[in-house]
Formats: C-alpha cells, sequence, structure tokens
C-alpha cells in the first residue's frame, strides 16, 4: 500500500472518529433531556397523588361529618316523636312535621 492511501486512511478514520465522539455526545445530551423528562413527570406524578389523597382525606372528613350530623337528627327527631310530633327528614329540602 502507498504512502498516499495509507494517509487517505489514516485521514478517514481520523474523520470518523471524531463522527463517532459527536455523536456519543449528542446521544448523552438526549440521555439527559430523557432522564429530565422522566424525573420531571414523576415529580408531577407525585404531586398529583398526595393531591388526590388529601382530596380523599377532605371527603372521608366531610362524609364523616355529615354521618354525626344525621345521627345527631336521628336523636333529635326521636326525642321529638317521643314528645308528640312526627318529623320525616328526607334528601330534599321539604320536610313535614305533624303535631
Amino acid at each position: 500500500m502507498d504512502e498516499q492511501k495509507l494517509g487517505q486512511l489514516i485521514l478517514a478514520a481520523l474523520a470518523v472518529s471524531s463522527q463517532v465522539k459527536v455523536l456519543e455526545r449528542e446521544a448523552g445530551e438526549i440521555n439527559l433531556k430523557i432522564s429530565k423528562s422522566k424525573e420531571d413527570d414523576a415529580k408531577q406524578h407525585a404531586i398529583a397523588l398526595a393531591d388526590q389523597k388529601k382530596h380523599n382525606a377532605d371527603l372521608d372528613s366531610v362524609s364523616k361529618e355529615l354521618a354525626e350530623k344525621k345521627e345527631e337528627l336521628s336523636v333529635k327527631q326521636a326525642e321529638l316523636k317521643k314528645n308528640g310530633a312526627d318529623i320525616k327528614l328526607s334528601g330534599s329540602s321539604s320536610k313535614s312535621i305533624n303535631i
């Protein structure tokens, strides 16, 4: 092989090596972006889960409070019925009292 062809092969090998390094750097940057995106998604998911848990806890609290109020109303209704008044409570806003 003559020196000219050997020189061309060396230059081609250096060019390919340089291109490989550029591609490796670009791949590394892409992987960093992907990792950052996944991390951001995970953070947003964690925040959404925390918000959902708080919302569920709030609903549980309201449900418990409503059950306690219903029990109090039932006790008062029983007391009034015992005293001769008949009160019927329903889910609607209309109530009837028979005395």
